[in-house]
């Protein structure tokens, strides 16, 4: 036999190898491994180069399809030749790309040949395969979703060997990072096939000693959390299982990005409909987590997050889901509490964040796909942001949600109370609008918050802020009893619960002053006429004014303004009775 490689293959291999029947070409391919075998064990280097170059480029790469799958079943016979390990020139990679290149190849039959190759050279190399793993798993990958039924469950073969030789040794040798890169690219795909095959991949590396997946979870995250809405019950609970483990990995910030993992989440945690409410639930859990193990360096999200599961609070929505919404804001309240109060009023943050327009952007990309959105980076927790959500959020339908954004208006304020002024503009206008609410929970939480927005506590005030807080003390009884006027039956239906709650909030006396004053300066009609007539009964008979009945009697020293409401009564009212009989006391006392 000539030792010429086209004398080698035209003499004894040519038809074989192009026989179009299967077990002829695997014969040809096995009686050329036995020719190639007694040539490794003689030295002839040339003429085993020579064949392996024929067989790829007149076989494997030529244009008869038969031939193709020939060529591709003789490299992987004579891959497995121990003695290939010992020719010159010859490497592995020289019998994997061939194969590789057509898994890919137009040809569903050269596509099923070239995984059974890769099959047969994996199986007797083992892990010197691993070398070209991402290269074998990004081309799986694909075949994941190949229309060839045939082809597809060849390359599920390989799959599973490909698994059992990672998983065959602590820290195999694969190139993590590539393998992470080529995730994150094909993660969003909608075709199920392809999202069992990379769910079962992390899957099988998670499990693996040495192999770290929690560190570059960013990457991929959002990919997993959209598979949770998957129809298949199959894929959804395997990437439920492999996100169960990565949340019970991460135990501390330096396990992985925190801050980008919560970017991530949020969004999701405003899936509504049934098939992502698991998308939902998981998403909450992250952050409150992750809320408590990284503290402070999440405080510039904590806007977005409590934005995210206000919604959640109404008892209308599922039960889990509320509860672990409840146990979050909680979290979120400590976190805020327990920060030092520097931290809430950043500068940078205030002079960043202040754009309602901005804002209002940011909200609206969050309620698009979270596919492709996470949240915009920032750098400190923004005041502004906070009350502007918390103000979009007071005219929602569940009253659970109005009264716990009420109650974070009043933690603010409570820590902050200088710069809550100085923001409240849009807040005390939705706050007046509270006081329409069916729910007397809400009335007393809004009198309750614009009390505190208009009250000075602090001992040595500046100028500027006791300025402040008249000008919202004003503008909150301004406001209350426009809304009297305007609003018809509200001053009947509502006016004794409201009056006489605020009675109990704030001094009587500075109320009532204010309203005096303002009354004065409003023309009388009929609605004015109503209203002080409301306003002098609840005066002489509420329990909450009773020290202010008790200063009307030294008339020496009540403001004037004060006992204008009480005379105006005898304007408002023809028939008396005992309010005249009072206001009549008055007078006599020396008016």
């Amino acid at each position: 036999m000539s030792d010429e490689p086209g004398a080698v293959l035209s003499t004894y291999f040519a038809k074989g190898l192009a026989d179009r029947i299967y077990e002829k070409r695997k014969a040809a391919g096995l009686e050329l491994r036995r020719h190639m075998k007694m040539f490794m064990d003689e030295g002839k280097w040339q003429s085993i180069v020579g064949i392996l170059k024929l067989l790829k480029d007149e076989y494997v790469f030529g244009l008869n399809t038969s031939a193709r799958k020939g060529g591709l079943l003789a490299l992987s016979a004579i891959a497995i030749l121990p003695e290939c390990k010992s020719v010159p020139h010859i490497k592995l990679e020289d019998f994997v790309t061939p194969p590789l290149i057509c898994m890919l190849d137009p040809d569903c039959a050269v596509r099923w040949s070239a995984c059974e190759a890769l099959y047969n050279i994996a199986k007797f190399t083992r892990e010197e395969i691993l070398q070209f793993f991402p290269e074998m798993f990004d081309n799986l990958c694909k075949l994941a979703h190949d229309p060839d039924k045939d082809v597809q469950e060849a390359a599920q073969v390989l799959d599973r060997l490909l698994k059992d030789v990672v998983t065959e040794r602590d820290a195999p040798n694969i190139d993590i990072e590539q393998f992470v890169r080529l995730l994150a690219e094909r993660i969003h795909t909608q075709d199920p096939g392809v999202r069992q095959f990379l769910v079962s991949w992390i899957t099988v590396l998670d499990s693996v000693p040495g192999v770290d997946l929690v560190k570059p979870l960013p990457s991929y995250l959002r990919g997993l959390f959209c598979i949770l809405s998957e129809d298949i019950a199959e894929i959804r609970d395997s990437c439920q299982d492999i996100l169960k483990e990565f949340f019970g990995a991460i135990k501390s910030p330096k396990d992985t990005d925190l801050v980008a993992l919560v970017r991530i989440l949020v969004p999701f945690c405003s899936n509504t409909t049934v098939s992502e409410l698991l998308q939902s639930f998981m998403a909450i859990s992250w952050i409150s987590k992750f809320i408590e193990i990284g503290k402070s360096i999440l405080l510039p999200y904590v806007p977005d997050i409590c934005g995210a599961i206000l919604p959640w609070l109404s008892g209308s929505v599922d039960t889990k889901l509320r509860e672990l919404a409840v146990s979050t804001n909680q979290v979120l309240i400590r976190l805020i509490a327990s920060t030092d109060k520097d931290l809430l009023v950043s500068e940078q943050g205030e002079d960043d964040d202040c754009d309602h327009e901005l804002i209002e952007s940011s909200q609206q990309a969050s309620t698009q796909s979270p596919m492709y959105t996470a949240l915009s980076e920032q750098s400190c927790f923004s005041l502004c942001r906070m009350l502007h959500l918390l103000t979009t959020h007071l005219d929602s339908s569940a009253v659970e949600t109005r009264v716990c954004v009420i109650r974070w208006c009043l933690l603010l304020h409570s820590m902050v109370p200088t710069h809550m002024g100085i923001h409240a503009d849009e807040l005390v206008e939705s706050l007046l609008n509270s006081l329409l609410d069916e729910s007397d929970k809400v009335v007393k939480l809004s009198l309750e918050a614009l009390s505190e927005l208009s009250t000075c506590e602090e001992d040595n005030p500046t100028k500027e802020r006791k300025a402040l807080v008249d000008g919202l003390f004003q503008r909150f009884i301004s406001g209350l009893l426009s809304l009297f006027n305007k609003k018809a039956g509200f001053l009947a239906n509502r006016g004794d619960f409201i009056i006489r709650h605020l009675a109990s909030l704030i001094p009587p006396k500075r109320m009532y002053t204010a309203m005096a004053s303002t009354i004065t300066n409003q023309p009388v009609d009929r609605l004015s006429q109503s209203l002080v007539q409301t306003l002098n009964r609840i005066l002489l008979t509420a329990r909450e004014l009773e020290g202010i009945r008790e200063e009307l009697k030294c008339i020496d020293n009540t403001d004037k303004r004060l006992i204008y409401i009480v005379v105006q009564v005898l304007v408002c009212e023809p028939d008396f009775n005992i309010f005249a009989v009072f206001a009549s006391k008055v007078l006599c006392a020396g008016l």
